[in-house]
């Protein structure tokens, strides 16, 4: 399968370097025209094309249909972030063998 490409519309780009500072693995920059780019393929987690505001940057090979515009007001505070980490339960029992090909598939 193909990696999806993050694609800038230079002309609506205003390169504020919101996606380049949100770009998780980093692969985003803005280059000497002042436009930001992707030359590598990405993670398609979307975090650019949410955090745009000017709406330049989508991912083309990728259904973006769930993303949704980041308009900041409604983050987590770090506090908020924190509790809801610790406030969440998870325990699992894991077995010392493998899991039969049943399960995997």
């Amino acid at each position: 399968m193909a990696k999806a490409t993050v694609v800038v519309d230079a002309q609506a780009c205003i390169g504020c370097g919101a996606c380049v500072a949100d770009c998780f693995p980093g692969v985003m920059h803005v280059n000497a025209e002042g436009v930001a780019e992707c030359l590598v393929p990405c993670l398609e987690c979307g975090h650019c094309v949410a955090v745009c505001p000017s709406g330049a940057v989508r991912i083309e090979g990728a259904d973006m249909a769930d993303v949704e515009p980041c308009d900041g007001a409604s983050l987590l505070s770090q506090a908020q972030m924190l509790h809801a980490i610790k406030a969440r339960r998870s325990i699992r029992h894991f077995q010392n063998r493998p899991l039969s090909d049943d399960v995997l598939h």
